[in-house]
This record gives structure tokens, sequence and C-alpha cells, in this order.
């Protein structure tokens, strides 16, 4: 009964809450508090799809539950990409002087705006909470508070790909954004959205792009996990650009052959 869309979704969340807590950001907005709270709300609906996937209800006494159930996680994942994104962006801009940055209008009218909206979806995770007590669902096994890796999924650089359509104008947009030049500073540029909607296969196809292979006779893909490994990244990053298999265990070296691989 227990989706394992929703399951899956509501443990990812449960991982951007715990790093966007630790942001100095948020931290400085005084918004980690309200981050926990949100997280322990979704540690609670994972109890309660067990709950319910034990239990084994009838579909349909539990579908309006789960529709709502899964409404109220999308929201909350839009809202947490949207949230990562504005870190990231105000911490670039404002690359040393945040002191300065947090005292400023626009920091505490959007950090009013955030602060509403977590407490929007808390109503929301409120009504979900109603529905499942009237269902007599109990959170029978709480989720652990340290975060356990999940499954590694690898993503080749490489695939089929002549039949994706529709998304030309994102490809132009994104080739154009890693081709201009940077000579101050190196971009993060981030594709964010839910599970299944092509990301990768976005990420993929721009960096395959020829005007991206022209432009960067040197170019590296890697898979990074939420279990996050330096050194395993950056073998991997060597081996990407190497095309030979690497499994250094001192970082000096492998930070030594990436710099006199890319040197230039």
């Amino acid at each position: 009964m227990a989706d394992a869309f929703v399951t899956d979704l509501a443990s990812g969340l449960v991982f951007k809450l715990v790093s966007l807590a630790a942001e100095e950001v948020i931290q400085a907005w005084n918004l980690q508090e309200n981050l926990v709270m949100l997280r322990e709300r979704l540690e609670t609906i994972d109890a309660l799809l067990s709950d319910a996937d034990s239990k084994k209800l009838n579909m349909s006494a539990v579908q309006s539950w789960f529709n709502k159930l899964e409404d109220v996680a999308r929201e909350a994942d839009a809202f947490m990409d949207e949230l990562a994104y504005e870190v990231t962006r105000r911490k670039v801009e404002n690359r040393g002087m945040l002191g300065h940055f947090f005292s400023t209008k626009n920091s505490v009218l959007y950090r009013s705006k955030v602060a509403h909206k977590i407490k929007s979806i808390h109503t929301s995770f409120d009504n979900i909470f109603q529905l499942a007590r009237d269902l007599g669902l109990q959170p029978v096994a709480q989720l652990t508070t340290t975060v356990q890796p999940r499954e590694m999924r690898n993503t080749p650089p490489f695939e089929y790909e002549s039949l994706i359509v529709g998304r030309d104008d994102e490809i132009s947009f994104l080739v154009d954004a890693v081709c201009t030049n940077h000579a101050e500073d190196l971009p993060v540029i981030a594709v964010m959205g839910m599970g299944g909607q092509g990301k990768t296969t976005l990420a993929r196809m721009v960096y395959n792009s020829d005007v991206v292979t022209d432009t960067f006779k040197k170019r590296m893909w890697v898979t990074v996990s939420d279990d996050f490994d330096f050194m395993k990244i950056l073998n991997q990053m060597v081996a990407s650009l190497t095309s030979t298999a690497s499994v250094l265990e001192n970082t000096e070296g492998l930070i030594k052959i990436l710099q006199n691989s890319l040197r230039g």
C-alpha cells in the first residue's frame, strides 16, 4: 500500500532538510529549528506509511489520504528546491559580506516569506495526521535521526537519446550558460526537479553537445551520492579525465594528477 514513490520522496526530503539546516544562511535567518520540525514531520509520515502497509488497509479507504499526502510531499519538495537554490545564490552573490547582507530589507522579507511557507506546510501536515488518526494509523517505526546512505545510482555520461524531443530551448540555454567566459569565477548550474522528470538526461545532452565538446577539450562526468565521499569523488574525476581506473588513497596525489591533467 505504501507507494514507493512517496516513501522515497519523503526520505529524499529528510536528506534535503538535514543539509539545509546546516547552512550558514539558514542559521543566520534562524530557520534551522523550523526545518528540524519539518524533518520530524516527514519521519512520522514514513512511519505512518509503514503502518498502512503492515495493516494492508483497503486501498479505497486510504486513497484520499494518500493523494493528499502526495500533494503535500510534492509541495514540500518544490519548496526545498527553491530554498536550496536561494541559499546557494545568496552565498555566491554575497561572498565575504554575509553580516551586511543578512541585515538588508530584502533578506528580512525573504526570511518572512520562507517562515510563512513552512508554517503553511506544517498546517497541511496537521491535516494529513488528523486524517491518518481517523483511519486508525499510528507511526509504528520512526526513522533514526542519523541519516542513512541511500543506494548509489550511477548515471553514465553516454546513452542513446536520438528520440528525445522538446528540450531544445533548455539545452540551448544551459549550453550558453556553461560556455560563457567565466574568467573571474566558476559557476554552479543546478538542474532541479522531482525524480523521473529527465534532469540527468538533460544534463547528459548538454555534456555531449557539440558546442560543449568543442569548447572544453577535457570534461568530467561524476556521480555524487548523498553519502558524500571526497576521496571516491576525486578518484572518479581522475578516472573520467584519464580513462584509467583510479583507486588511490592519497588526497595530495589525486589532486596533483588533476592539476597536471587540467593545467592550462
